[in-house]
């Protein structure tokens, strides 16, 4: 279902939800996240949608593959000319301790198991490597919106402890965690950004209480195995 949806989607995917101002914004708050936690030059991408990381990394002089399950994403992913593989999160065609670092970036909500695709994660991950998760949390203004039947949704939703306690469990050790932006991600792409939001937004006083986005970083740890 996952696969279809962004085969067809895939057209306008990035247009959506990136080429606004606001849309932009979270480009970049992502991409100085990566930029300021991965590490090693080897970078695997679980979820390479239209390709919105592959420019950034070879930017960022990092030996870079991307992973979809549609072969549309991967297609538009193409075009900007990088390593890729089409295949499942929760059963990834690579051998283990390939990579530096692997991320995961708004795919891990659709993954129907996702333990799954941290252990495999942490099986393609070389010692000391890093899983970094940026997914959509389950909290209040969440639960409110969905009740209110303006819209449905057929992902999934987590606290950030729930996935810190999955990464923990299954033997990462946790590096970072919090949320990634301040706001609900629809005010950033639906209203203009405004100097008052971005002010907000980027604030270490401001709570995350109205956050929709978070992330979770964890670290494999020497001598550790995993089984599926």
């Amino acid at each position: 279902m996952v696969m279809k949806t962004y085969d067809e989607e895939s057209s306008v995917y990035y247009s959506k939800r990136f080429l606004s101002k606001g849309g932009r914004h979270i480009d970049d708050i992502e991409k100085r996240l990566l930029a300021k936690h991965c590490e090693g030059s080897a970078l695997l991408e679980i979820g390479t949608a239209t390709g919105r990381f592959v420019g950034f990394s070879h930017q960022m002089g990092w030996d870079y593959t991307g992973l979809d399950i549609s072969a549309q994403m991967l297609l538009l992913s193409k075009n900007n000319g990088t390593k890729l593989v089409q295949g499942d999160g929760e059963e990834l065609p690579i051998k283990s301790s390939t990579f530096d670092t692997v991320v995961c970036l708004h795919t891990f909500h659709f993954i129907p198991h996702p333990v799954r695709c941290i252990r495999e994660s942490i099986r393609v991950l070389r010692e000391r490597g890093l899983l970094i998760l940026i997914f959509e949390t389950d909290n209040w203004i969440r639960r409110l919106t969905l009740k209110t039947g303006i819209f449905q949704s057929d992902q999934y939703y987590f606290k950030i402890q729930e996935v810190i306690q999955m990464m923990r469990e299954s033997g990462l050790q946790i590096v970072a965690d919090g949320p990634v932006l301040k706001f609900p991600m629809e005010i950033y792409r639906k209203l203009p950004l405004t100097r008052l939001l971005a002010s907000l937004d980027s604030s270490r006083h401001w709570p995350g209480t109205f956050a929709t986005l978070g992330f979770v970083i964890g670290r494999k740890l020497e001598g550790s195995e995993t089984h599926s």
